[in-house]
């Protein structure tokens, strides 16, 4: 599965790249932004497309979500390209940085990989389960501190779809509720990992909601 990326005729410098960004605030530096980043992201896809063959597109979009994030950060904070540098080729080093980034979180989230159903299941009769998994969702709200990355990891782990998350939370796209639960299951995990004995009591916990 490959990202739909459409191409654009619209010329622009990088100079007017950097004004659009510095500005911002016209209909002419949205749309100049729009076409330099689709622009972007398609060159980046296809220098690094096989060489990462086995991301999916949803994937991709976290990476360039992280990668656009980056590149605008740090323009803003007065970034000097080096001779011959344009933002294009910068932007395609950003992205190979970036993959490896998500792959290792993406493999450090796997010690809280949870199987779906963990969680009640919905119009669940028993209101002590109920009161149980409120009482797990404050607990892991304490820990990760943002409520709506919380929220996609408990609609993940009832099986919802990322497109389906999308519908229940303030997400806009299928990249953006990846991407938090990539973050909230690194938070998770180096709080179980830091505080053991509190995993156990949370997984404990996970498993009386689920008996």
């Amino acid at each position: 599965m490959i990202p739909n990326f459409t191409s654009t005729l619209v010329e622009y410098t990088d100079e007017q790249v950097l004004v659009a960004l510095k500005a911002g605030d016209q209909p002419t530096d949205h749309l100049l932004l729009k076409h330099f980043f689709s622009d972007v992201h398609a060159y980046a896809f296809g220098c690094w497309q096989k060489k990462y063959q086995r991301l999916s597109q949803e994937d991709w979009a976290v990476i360039f979500s992280n990668s656009d994030w980056k590149l605008i950060s740090r323009l803003k904070k007065g970034l000097v390209l080096k001779e011959q540098t344009t933002l294009k080729t910068y932007y395609t080093g950003i992205v190979d940085y970036a993959v490896l980034d998500f792959l290792a979180e993406k493999k450090k989230t796997r010690v809280l990989d949870i199987p779906q159903h963990t969680y009640i299941v919905a119009h669940q009769p028993h209101f002590e389960k109920e009161e149980l998994a409120e009482n797990i969702r404050k607990m892991l709200v304490d820990i990760i501190g943002n409520k709506e990355q919380v929220k996609v990891l408990l609609l993940q782990a009832k099986g919802y779809s990322y497109e389906e998350i999308v519908q229940e939370t303030t997400y806009i796209s299928n990249g953006a509720c990846r991407n938090a639960c990539l973050k909230g299951k690194k938070k998770l995990t180096a709080y179980i990992l830091k505080y053991p004995e509190e995993g156990k009591r949370l997984r404990k916990l996970l498993m009386e909601v689920n008996g």
